[in-house]
């Protein structure tokens, strides 16, 4: 446990699965929707990394299932994320947005900022790129990085990790 102390979250790129974590001082709660916490995808990439915030017993793990096209998650560490699933626009305002399966940028919400996801196709990541940057927004590409970090101690702190 290299990283004990931190508090924050960090969004992986599982390709065409979301993987988020809420770290806090040595504790885990993993939202996925792989199916568990035993996916190859998570016990690859996922789980190696978050080992140096935790012991594996001490990650929890929670399945993302949208039965409804979008979903909101709060934790503790003050963090709220709304995450858009298809083109439907009811959702809260929240600190992060992620896009996923090609959502379009909703009007209605103002995220400071907005990730798009690995289920992405390029072509409308760079669509939204146009009408984000028109309208002064920030948003940050997942597809080709290992995961998105938001370090509870400092605002807003990016961090890129090769996959």
């Amino acid at each position: 446990m290299e990283f004990k102390n931190f508090e924050g979250l960090k969004i992986y790129n599982t390709r065409k699965e979301l993987t988020i974590a809420f770290i806090q001082k040595g504790s885990v709660q993993l939202f996925s929707t792989c199916d568990s916490i035993k996916h190859k995808t998570l016990t690859y990439a996922v789980i190696p990394d978050l080992e140096r915030y935790s012991e594996r017993n001490k990650i929890g793990f929670e399945s993302l299932e949208f039965e409804n096209e979008s979903q909101h998650i709060s934790n503790g560490i003050g963090v709220n994320i709304s995450i858009l699933n298809t083109n439907n626009l009811t959702l809260n305002n929240s600190d992060l947005l992620i896009l996923r399966n090609n959502s379009n940028v909703p009007d209605n919400v103002k995220a400071s900022l907005t990730i798009f996801d690995g289920s992405n196709s390029w072509k409308h990541i760079q669509e939204s790129m146009v009408r984000l940057k028109a309208q002064n927004r920030s948003y940050y590409i997942l597809k080709d990085n290992f995961a998105y970090v938001w370090d509870s101690r400092e605002s807003w702190k990016r961090q890129v990790y090769p996959f």
